[in-house]
């Protein structure tokens, strides 16, 4: 089982594999309700919104603590969050990349016997199975773009998305669109 805090881009890609790879349940735990569809989509069993005022919504979803937690967030707090969550023995997994200072309590870490993991390279063979997987249509990165705009739109953009914003992810194309049946530009 596996619970991912974060339906980001690198939550929801880890999502992905896991299924491709066979996880078992797979929870995703998410601010906003917005991304639960793209969550489910790329085949998580349950989205969960944080903040929902449903403090029992997360145990509902999973019942055991999982066997891999993933903090996908990279919001101070959550890697601890994640620890928290995590099963005795269980490994955590840092896809968030967190550029703030973020307290990680050593005893607590020791008491549940988590691994922690912080990922930052990969090799070439690393990559095959992505590139394969590509090559074959099995990934459909569309599922996660939110929308396409054109280069000239994208200031204006990326001061909306200073703030609140619904956005996942967006491509950018230069110059007129050329769409495609699934709606991402040629």
């Amino acid at each position: 089982s596996l619970l991912v805090m974060g339906a980001g881009s690198m939550g929801l890609a880890a999502i992905y594999w896991a299924r491709a790879l066979g996880a078992g349940r797979i929870v995703v735990v998410t601010r906003t309700a917005a991304r639960h569809d793209i969550a489910l989509a790329m085949g998580a069993d349950a989205a969960v919104a944080t903040g929902s005022g449903d403090p029992g919504a997360l145990a509902r979803a999973m019942p055991q603590p999982p066997d891999l937690v993933i903090e996908a967030t990279g919001k101070p707090g959550m890697l601890h969050a994640a620890v928290e969550h995590a099963k005795v023995g269980c490994a955590v997994i840092s896809l968030g990349m967190c550029v703030a200072p973020d307290t990680v309590m050593p005893a607590f870490n020791a008491f549940k016997e988590v691994s922690l993991h912080f990922p930052v390279a990969y090799a070439v063979e690393d990559l095959v199975e992505p590139v394969r997987a590509f090559d074959q249509g099995a990934v459909r990165p569309e599922t996660m773009v939110s929308e396409v705009v054109e280069l000239s739109d994208l200031p204006a953009l990326m001061e909306e998305m200073r703030g609140e914003h619904s956005h996942q992810k967006v491509q950018v194309v230069p110059g007129l669109l050329a769409r495609t049946e699934s709606g991402i530009a040629d």
